[in-house]
């Protein structure tokens, strides 16, 4: 789930949500925060919400988006602060290029003593069970940027042809909250992301033989994978009528170190397809894997808990 599918409008939907929960950003801030006004005027302009850090008493800008950072947000929140003179700069956001990180950390390392200012990430955006919005609220470190960053070295072309690829399946992951372990593309064919179970891992790739989003089974015991990967083909056919008719293969390889996968192809698919042709197997591996790892998941917890026998 996206944020724009909890959230479907900034000014009407995020902002007022963000207003009626600055308990959620307070914590996530460590400040207690109260509401002074949502959109709060600054001359013909507005600010997305005006609070006051009760602690100190100081005023409080916070300038969100529903889409990547951008210079136009960066320059509103900075406008918009000195206005009125706020000691606290918080700017909301699914995702922050490492640019404006970088503008961030260098503010704070320049704005006079006492002024704060604050990255913060909107993950795992989610409707509740009563279908109320909800995300988590998670502080970026600006001097983290560089860390942020995937280091060339020199890549070669091919390397850095699937890099690029990748990296726009890498941010919808990233925002939706479905992989939080890194938010940098890996320069090679197959991208892993990890499971939260031990000797388990998701992949999507794209090999000469087309697009696959798939499950690797690898515990370090031959026995136990091929364990697993029965068990799980126990559930073949509720997979496939969850998966609604994916093209779905078993791979079992009882002779290898590593004998279990199985996934979901999209045959056709090479890294030197045109670039309309690569924007759509992108977006099939953006909808296809969580739908695999939803179908998958619940159903290898309970096959791990058992533990099948080696």
């Amino acid at each position: 789930m996206t944020v724009r599918d909890v959230w479907a409008d900034e000014s009407q939907d995020f902002t007022p949500w963000l207003a009626g929960n600055l308990h959620k950003l307070g914590g996530a801030l460590d400040l207690k925060l109260e509401l002074v006004e949502q959109e709060a005027a600054v001359g013909c302009f507005s600010l997305d919400i005006l609070a006051r850090e009760t602690d100190r008493g100081v005023m409080v800008a916070i300038e969100n988006q529903l889409e990547w950072t951008d210079n136009s947000h960066l320059g509103q929140l900075l406008t918009y602060a000195a206005w009125y003179d706020a000691r606290v700069l918080v700017w909301v956001t699914p995702r922050f290029h490492d640019v404006h990180l970088d503008a961030l950390a260098w503010f704070q390392r320049w704005l006079p003593e006492g002024v704060q200012v604050y990255g913060i990430e909107i993950r795992r955006p989610r409707r509740t069970a009563d279908g109320t919005p909800d995300c988590d609220l998670v502080k970026v470190d600006p001097s983290d940027a560089s860390a942020r960053r995937p280091v060339d070295d020199g890549l070669n072309p091919r390397s850095r042809q699937y890099r690029d690829f990748f990296q726009p399946v890498i941010d919808a992951f990233w925002t939706s909250g479905f992989a939080t372990d890194r938010s940098y593309a890996l320069a090679r064919s197959d991208q892993p992301f990890a499971s939260g179970l031990d000797g388990v891992t998701y992949h999507a790739s794209l090999e000469g033989s087309g697009a696959c989003v798939y499950l690797w089974i690898s515990t370090g015991d031959r026995n136990r994978n091929s364990a697993i990967f029965e068990a799980l083909r126990a559930h073949e056919a509720e997979i496939a009528r969850e998966l609604q008719g994916a093209d779905v293969r078993w791979i079992g390889q009882p002779g290898n170190r590593v004998p279990a996968s199985m996934g979901m192809v999209m045959e056709g698919a090479a890294i030197d397809d045109p670039p309309e042709n690569l924007a759509l197997t992108q977006a099939w591996m953006i909808d296809a894997l969580p739908t695999f790892k939803a179908a998958i998941h619940p159903r290898l917890e309970a096959i791990l808990h058992r533990r099948p026998p080696t």
